[in-house]
C-alpha cells in the first residue's frame, strides 16, 4: 500500500520542492507543505474513493476509510488510484495561494485523470433482464 509520505514525495517533485543536491524532499516536521498534507490527503481520498474498485469492494463489506493522521500511514486505496491521481491534487492544493497558475495546471491534470478513472470505475457488462414483457423484435 502507498503511504502518505510517498504521495507527498511525488507532489514535492511535481512542484520542484526537493533538495537540488540530493533530490530528497524536505522531511522535517516544520515544512509548511508537510504539515498541511495529511488533511488535504483526507479530503482528496474522500473525493476519489468511488473511483477505486478495491475501495468499492471494501465499502460493500462495511469498511470505512481510515483517517490519515500522519504521512507514514498507508492509504486505504489501491496504488493505481493513490499514485496515479493523488499527487496532482495534493500538489495543486499545496501551491494554490503562492502560485495559482501552477496550481491550476496540477488541478486541471487531477480533474482530467479523475474523469478517466471515473469512466473506467464500476463499469461492467451484464445481461439485461426484460422485466416488463412487451413487444420483442
Amino acid at each position: 500500500m502507498t503511504t502518505g509520505q510517498q504521495i507527498f514525495d511525488m507532489a514535492m517533485v511535481l512542484i520542484d520542492e526537493q533538495d537540488p543536491r540530493t533530490g530528497a524532499t524536505d522531511r522535517s516536521e516544520n515544512s509548511e507543505f508537510r504539515v498541511r498534507s495529511a488533511g488535504i490527503l483526507n479530503l482528496l481520498m474522500q473525493e476519489v474513493c468511488p473511483l477505486d474498485a478495491e475501495w468499492t469492494r471494501a465499502r460493500e463489506r462495511g469498511a470505512s476509510p481510515r483517517i490519515v493522521t500522519g504521512l507514514e500511514n498507508p492509504l486505504d486505496m489501491s496504488d493505481r488510484v493513490s499514485r496515479g491521481l493523488l499527487p496532482y491534487g495534493l500538489a495543486g492544493l499545496l501551491v494554490l495561494e503562492e502560485n495559482p497558475a501552477c496550481a491550476q495546471c496540477f488541478l486541471s491534470k487531477y480533474a482530467s485523470l479523475k474523469e478517466e478513472f471515473r469512466r473506467g470505475a464500476g463499469a461492467c457488462i451484464e445481461r439485461v433482464v426484460d422485466r416488463y414483457g412487451g413487444i420483442r423484435v
